[in-house]
C-alpha cells in the first residue's frame, strides 16, 4: 500500500475522524451533564463529513464536494474552539458561526466567477489560519490556570495547522493547481498528513485539558468553602502554620471575625438571604485585603479568619473601612437593605513569640470583648 496515495491517505483521515467522533460521542452520551463533550463529537461529526466530501468527488457533483468539503472541515475546526471555550465556561460568541461566510462567498466566486482550484485552496487556508489564531489566544487561560499537558498538546497541533496552512498558500502561490482529482502534490499530501495529527492531537488535548480542569476542581473543592470560594477550616489551618514558618521574624496579625446577629437574618429574611449575606461579605474582605498576601478562610458558620504579615494598626485599619462600608453599603435582598455589622478580636504578635494555637486564642479572647462591649467593633491586643 502506497501511504502516499491520496485517496488512501484521504480514507486513513476518514477513519481517524470516526474514531474521534465515536470516543466524544460515548462521553457525551453517558455524561449528557458536560456539555462541552458535545462540541468535540460536532468537531468529529463536521470533519467526517467533510473529508468525505472529497472521497466521495468521483460520485457528487463538484459544486457539493467543494463547498460542503471545505465548509465542513473548516466547522470541525470551529468546533474544536468552541469545545475549548465551553470547557472554561467562555462565552459563545454567535460570529463563530459566520467565519464560514467569507469560504463560502470565495468558493463560489472562484468557482463560477474566476475559476479557479488554486484560489480556492488559498481562501480555505486564510480561514483556517483565523480559526487557529482564536484558537491559540483561548488556550492562554487553560496555560495560565496550570493546565500545560492539554494545552501544550493542543497548542502543537494549533501551531502546526498554522504552518502547514501557511505553507499550502506558499505552494500553492508557487505552483498553481490544474484541478485535476487526487492529484499527487506536496500541498495536498501536507493538509491530509496534517488533517491527520489533527485528529489524533485535538481530542488527545481536549481530553488533558478536561482532566486538568477535573483534577483542579476536585482540589478547589477540597479546600475551599463552596458557598463564598474562601479557605475552608482544614485549609486555613495548614495555610496558617505555613505562614507562620515562612514569616522571618516579621509580624503576624491574627483576625477573627463574626457577623452580629445573623441568626436573626436567617429567621427573619430566610437561609438564601443568609447565603447572599454570607457571600457579600465574603467578597467585601476579599476585596478589601486584596493584595495585602492575606490568608482569609470561612472557620464556622459566620465566622471568618484572617492571618497576615502586618502590624495591628495597618490591619485594623483595613477591617474598620470594611466596618464602615458595611454602614453605608448594607446587602440587599429582595430590594430590601439587611443591615450588617461584625465584630473581630484581632491580635498581632512576634513569631517567635508565638504558636498558632497561642494566637487563635487570645483573638478569640479579644472577639469575645469586642461582643461584650456592644458589638459592631474591633477589639485589639
Amino acid at each position: 500500500m502506497n501511504w502516499l496515495d491520496l485517496p488512501t491517505l484521504i480514507g486513513v483521515n476518514v477513519f481517524a475522524s470516526l474514531v474521534f467522533m465515536g470516543i466524544f460521542f460515548s462521553l457525551w452520551r453517558y455524561h449528557p451533564e458536560e456539555k462541552s463533550f458535545l462540541w468535540p463529537f460536532c468537531s468529529g461529526l463536521s470533519l467526517f463529513l467533510g473529508i468525505c466530501m472529497f472521497l466521495l468527488r468521483p460520485w457528487l457533483h463538484d459544486l457539493i464536494s467543494i463547498l460542503a468539503g471545505n465548509i465542513g472541515i473548516l466547522y470541525g475546526h470551529i468546533f474544536i474552539l468552541m469545545a475549548v471555550r465551553s470547557l472554561y465556561r467562555q462565552r459563545l460568541y454567535g460570529g463563530y458561526w459566520l467565519i464560514p461566510l467569507p469560504l463560502l462567498l470565495a468558493l463560489l466566486f472562484f468557482t463560477f466567477v474566476v475559476p479557479s482550484m488554486s484560489y480556492r485552496v488559498i481562501a480555505f487556508c486564510l480561514s483556517a489560519i483565523v480559526v487557529s489564531l482564536l484558537l491559540l489566544s483561548d488556550l492562554r487561560l487553560a496555560y495560565r490556570q496550570g493546565h500545560r499537558l492539554g494545552s501544550i498538546t493542543l497548542l502543537v497541533a494549533t501551531l502546526t495547522d498554522l504552518l502547514v496552512q501557511s505553507g499550502r498558500i506558499i505552494l500553492t502561490l508557487a505552483y498553481p493547481l490544474d484541478g485535476q482529482l487526487f492529484e499527487v502534490n506536496p500541498g495536498s499530501l501536507l493538509a491530509l498528513i496534517n488533517g491527520l495529527s489533527y485528529l489524533v492531537l485535538c481530542p488527545l488535548g481536549f481530553m488533558m485539558l478536561y482532566n486538568e480542569r477535573l483534577q483542579g476542581q476536585l482540589k478547589q473543592e477540597a479546600t475551599h468553602d463552596h458557598l463564598t470560594g474562601l479557605l475552608n477550616l482544614r485549609a486555613f489551618l495548614t495555610e496558617a502554620e505555613q505562614l507562620l514558618q515562612s514569616s522571618q521574624h516579621k509580624a503576624i496579625t491574627l483576625a477573627l471575625i463574626d457577623l452580629d446577629w445573623f441568626k436573626k437574618i436567617n429567621d427573619s429574611y430566610g437561609h438564601q438571604a443568609g447565603d447572599h449575606v454570607l457571600e457579600y461579605f465574603a467578597q467585601l474582605l476579599s476585596m478589601t485585603l486584596h493584595g495585602a498576601n492575606a490568608s482569609i478562610g470561612r472557620v464556622g458558620g459566620e465566622e471568618f479568619a484572617v492571618l497576615w504579615h502586618d502590624h495591628s494598626q495597618t490591619a485594623r485599619e483595613g477591617l474598620e473601612r470594611l466596618r464602615q462600608h458595611l454602614q453605608h453599603q448594607p446587602p440587599y435582598w429582595e430590594g430590601q437593605a439587611i443591615a450588617l455589622t461584625f465584630s473581630c478580636g484581632m491580635v498581632s504578635l512576634a513569631p517567635e513569640r508565638s504558636t498558632f494555637d497561642s494566637l487563635y486564642r487570645e483573638a478569640d479572647r479579644q472577639l469575645y470583648l469586642a461582643k461584650a462591649n456592644g458589638r459592631n467593633c474591633l477589639s485589639v491586643a
